[in-house]
């Protein structure tokens, strides 16, 4: 396993999302990985205002889709990681999008904590390979 850079301590969800991103593209280079932002915006258009919104309502903060291998072939496996800093909770909309991932065969991981999030993580890559 690669050696993870020691940050400081989170202070914010900013923080604790930055560094998961950064260890689990770490510990699995060959992962594809990237943070989901939802956005609602305004703009004008031929003087009229438009709404836009981008993203999926209750999605993770971090999409992945990691690399684990069965039966000797490589398949990408579907992975959202909601991180919650300090007494955040899930909301309905994130419970209802975690349920209907997992139930399709993803993965979902509630992060609070770098170090934990990445052996939990490790965790379930191990468990995946070795079933």
């Amino acid at each position: 396993m690669p050696s993870l850079i020691l940050t400081p301590p989170a202070t914010s969800t900013n923080d604790l999302t930055r560094d998961f991103l950064l260890a689990a593209t770490a510990l699995f280079p060959d992962a594809i990985m990237w943070r989901n932002n939802r956005v609602n915006a305004t703009f004008r258009d031929k003087g009229k205002r438009r709404h836009v919104k981008a993203g999926i309502n209750g999605q993770g903060d971090i999409t992945a889709s990691i690399p684990v291998t069965f039966h000797g072939r490589k398949f990408g496996v579907r992975f959202e990681f909601e991180i919650k800093f300090g007494s955040d909770k899930q909301s309905l909309i994130q419970k209802a999008f975690e349920y209907a991932l997992v139930r399709s065969g993803g993965v979902y991981l509630i992060v609070r904590d770098v170090a934990q999030g990445i052996a939990d993580l490790a965790e379930i890559v191990r468990r995946m390979e070795s079933e």
